[in-house]
């Protein structure tokens, strides 16, 4: 029997993944319907790369979701066993890959993972994920109805490298696009593409302020209130008034001039401006668009300790938990098949403090109740159950009346002295 080294195994299958990708290119060659990026991927990068407001939203959604763990579950809903393989493939989606999947995804509304995997040998299947440039990425579309995707061209022009992936080979996650061109739809919808004006206003605000504070021109005119002043006693004020000004002792010193002057403003200031205002305005869009409060970005107004707590939560359940979830489902319905495995993927959510049950209100609204079973209350307070059976009965609390016991027939008032006096409505 002639054993195969697993070096001659690796040259056999990059033999065959190349005749796969020539097959590829020649299928892919016959179909006309190639959905480029979008220019404004670009722009998209851009604004990640040099706006602050982008940045500070879309890496803190993307650490926030790339913190919840990623875990395994067999058919009983239990932890898988530690050596198996999808404990395997989830231990190479580090906290910087998940960082980048999910960047990818709030920022351009669309993941790639490409599928490295062994065809053949004792560990063939899926080894891990690698995730693509959403800018470098081309979606073929099938050319009969209904349309669908049949493969993808990876492009980079900086390198000169292209090459075709398969569908099979190819997990491709979006944001749902309604848009009506019939090849857009088919990309993720990014939120910052929807934010697009209100960005280039960002940029030009911030362009403003920083010309209006590098060089804001010509702030105003001194002028002398007295006339028939000399050219030269005009000329020798100003050189003495800048050597005042250059002076660092002088610094916040009043000037004392001999003669009566005067100043007429003509600068405008950023109050006058009303930029701070506008950026405040478009920052809160930003979050909008993202299903996040502005009031967690150091916000100063009616920003208190509870309500930050709330805004956290609300950032959890509308923000981070809907695209985890969505990654989730991707990856146990493309990736976990091709594992030998019987568990799915789900996330760990019992670390994240914000989202568990505060015990101090539960207790609270357990003494509220007029009953109570204890049993059911330990389990609430995720205690273990009591093994009492009286721990299984309905305690009722004391101090209630039935309302029938409160019909009392009270008797007329004996008035024989007449010194009782119905009181005047």
């Amino acid at each position: 029997m002639q054993i195969i080294s697993n070096k001659k195994w690796n040259a056999l299958q990059v033999q065959l993944k190349a005749l796969h990708t020539t097959a590829l290119a020649s299928q892919f060659n016959n179909l006309v319907t190639q959905i480029f990026p979008h220019w404004q991927v670009f722009k998209e990068v851009a604004a990640y790369a040099t706006l602050d407001d982008v940045y500070s939203v879309v890496s803190r959604l993307a650490t926030t979701a790339a913190m919840i763990p990623l875990c395994g579950d067999d058919e009983n809903g239990e932890d898988i066993k530690p050596n198996d393989p999808l404990n395997k493939f989830l231990s190479t989606l580090d906290f910087e890959q998940k960082e980048k999947m999910y960047t990818f995804l709030y920022l351009s509304g669309e993941v790639f993972a490409y599928k490295e995997k062994l065809e053949f040998g004792p560990n063939a299947g899926l080894s891990r994920l690698h995730f693509l440039h959403p800018g470098r990425m081309v979606v073929i579309l099938s050319e009969t109805f209904p349309i669908q995707i049949v493969g993808y061209t990876y492009y980079d022009s900086v390198r000169g490298v292209k090459f075709d992936i398969a569908k099979e080979d190819m997990v491709f996650i979006r944001f749902f696009n309604p848009s009506i061109d019939s090849l857009q739809e088919w990309r993720g919808l990014s939120p910052i593409k929807v934010l697009m004006q209100r960005l280039t206003r960002l940029q030009a605000n911030l362009d403003v302020s920083v010309a209006q504070m590098q060089n804001g021109g010509l702030p105003g005119i001194v002028y002398e209130k007295t006339p028939g002043v000399e050219v030269g006693a005009s000329g020798q004020r100003k050189e003495n008034f800048a050597k005042f000004l250059n002076n660092p002792a002088n610094k916040m010193a009043p000037y004392f001039s001999n003669g009566d002057l005067g100043y007429l403003a003509i600068g405008s200031t950023l109050a006058d401006l009303d930029l701070a205002n506008l950026a405040d305005i478009d920052f809160k869009k930003i979050c909008n668009a993202y299903s996040i409060s502005d009031v967690l970005f150091n916000s100063d107004k009616g920003a208190k300790y509870d309500n930050t707590v709330s805004f956290e939560k609300a950032m959890y359940t509308n923000a981070v938990l809907p695209q985890v979830l969505r990654i989730v489902s991707a990856l146990n319905k493309e990736v976990v098949p091709e594992i030998k495995t019987k568990g799915t993927i789900h996330c760990e959510l019992e670390g994240i403090m914000v989202l568990q049950e505060n015990m101090k209100e539960k207790a609270e609204a357990w003494a509220a109740l007029p009953f109570i079973v204890p049993n059911e209350m330990r389990e609430s307070m995720e205690q273990d159950l009591s093994d009492d059976e009286n721990a299984d009965k309905m305690y009722v609390k004391s101090g209630y009346t039935l309302l029938e016991d409160l019909s009392i027939d009270v008797q007329p008032i004996d008035n024989t002295a007449n010194d009782y006096v119905k009181p005047v409505v």
